[in-house]
């Protein structure tokens, strides 16, 4: 099973983009913005990864995400940029929340993927971007 994850739209303070398991579901993503893959501050490089179940003592059951000189990086709920550290949050809608952008009904979305990845114990998500003409 591969999941893409296509970052669509940057900010100086993060990356929002679309997470897809094959046809089925679609997810909306916030990841912090791309600090040169730093630890605790930065998305994680574009490429193709291996990501295994396991259970966060903050998060419960999820996936990490192997990437190298890096760890703990989980998919889970969240709103905005404050919310992460390094890892995916996952939502079914964007927008804003207290002026800033936001994956909105988080833990409902998160719930979803769970639920979509019920007897998956690892699959590879391939990470690209498609930022249009914005290169900034």
């Amino acid at each position: 099973m591969i999941i893409e994850l296509r970052r669509l739209e940057k900010t100086d303070k993060c990356i929002i983009g679309s997470l897809q398991i094959d046809d089925l579901e679609a997810y909306s993503t916030l990841e912090n913005p791309d600090l040169e893959n730093q630890r605790f501050i930065s998305c994680i490089p574009p490429a193709t990864y291996l990501c295994r179940r396991t259970t966060s003592p903050k998060f419960g059951e999820t996936f990490e995400i192997s990437v190298p000189d890096r760890d703990h990086i989980l998919f889970h709920a969240g709103n905005t940029a404050k919310d992460t550290s390094g890892c995916i949050l996952i939502g079914d809608h964007t927008g804003w929340l207290n002026g800033d952008r936001a994956v909105l009904s988080s833990r409902k979305a998160v719930k979803r993927f769970m639920a979509a990845l019920a007897d998956v114990d690892h699959f590879t998500i391939k990470i690209t971007e498609d930022f249009g003409d914005d290169h900034s």
